[in-house]
């Protein structure tokens, strides 16, 4: 899974550039900070929640806060 997620960022038009992934993602053309930021979140969502169309386990056990957790959390 992980080994078709190789991704670089690549200089495409002076100071613009592009991110580019092995699984075929590209990101926009654009300043180095942004499109560095969209190959990172690429990256993030493909090992947090996996492939793209694949089954994915979202459920989370019943958790109940505390009084003490729910200070300052609007709770």
């Amino acid at each position: 899974m992980f080994g078709k997620h190789i991704n670089a960022v690549f200089d495409v038009e002076g100071d613009h550039f592009q991110a580019i992934c092995g699984c075929g993602w590209v990101s926009i053309v654009s300043f180095l900070e942004e499109v560095d930021l969209l190959r990172a979140l690429h990256a993030h969502g493909i090992a947090v929640y996996g492939e793209t169309g694949g089954h994915t386990e979202l459920s989370v056990a019943p958790h109940t806060l505390s009084n003490q957790s729910q200070e300052g959390r609007g709770v």
